[in-house]
């Protein structure tokens, strides 16, 4: 999951902010293909970090935003 994360990470830092369709058309780019469940795991534990920010845009959709840490900077766990 850390290599998915950090993919994931990537792709928000590299648009800013993107939904969570348009996320995942672009991990089917590189051949990695995730369900809605993978997903919301990871989205979760990126939002948990800082890294990124979920937001609701309607029903059935998700705006995912560059958090207030960024992925460079260190990370302690308590």
């Amino acid at each position: 999951m850390n290599h998915l994360k950090t993919i994931i990470s990537e792709l928000v830092q590299e648009y800013n902010n993107i939904t969570d369709d348009d996320l995942k058309k672009e991990l089917k780019k590189i051949k990695i293909n995730i369900n809605d469940q993978e997903l919301n795991n990871v989205l979760f534990h990126l939002e948990i970090q800082g890294l990124i920010s979920v937001t609701k845009i309607g029903k059935n959709k998700r705006r995912i935003e560059i958090g207030t840490r960024t992925a460079k900077q260190p990370q302690t766990i308590w």
